[in-house]
């Protein structure tokens, strides 16, 4: 028996919806629970505070809590949370993403929800 067209057709959708939630960087080992490794936070960070962060720079914004810079990084891909990093490339929590958009809810009175919010 063959499959619908109607069948063929989800079945490219689901596979399409996957496929463009992968992270584009599958070589770099991530540092749980983000997607990016600290260095690699580090480097982006470095860039933004420096004010030469190209148009590939992923920081979304800078906020200061308790006196210390938490950066906000986005994640790749639609319904995943987007974290707040510290300086070292350390998730601290994640103000906003997720399905319901939120954030993971783990973050400190005072921040979150937020995107790109710029305290300096």
């Amino acid at each position: 028996m063959r499959p619908s067209n109607a069948r063929r057709s989800i079945f490219a959708f689901v596979f399409a919806s996957l496929t463009a939630c992968t992270s584009p960087s599958v070589g770099v080992a991530p540092s749980a629970p983000s997607f990016f490794a600290a260095e690699w936070i580090k480097q982006q960070i470095a860039e933004f505070d420096a004010g030469t962060a190209p148009d590939t720079n992923r920081v979304a914004g800078k906020v200061v809590f308790d006196g210390a810079p938490l950066y906000l990084i986005d994640s790749p891909c639609c319904d995943f949370y987007n974290y707040l990093y510290t300086a070292d490339g350390k998730a601290f929590c994640a103000p906003s993403g997720g399905f319901a958009g939120g954030g993971d809810r783990k973050c400190p009175a005072g921040i979150g929800p937020l995107r790109r919010r710029s305290d300096n």
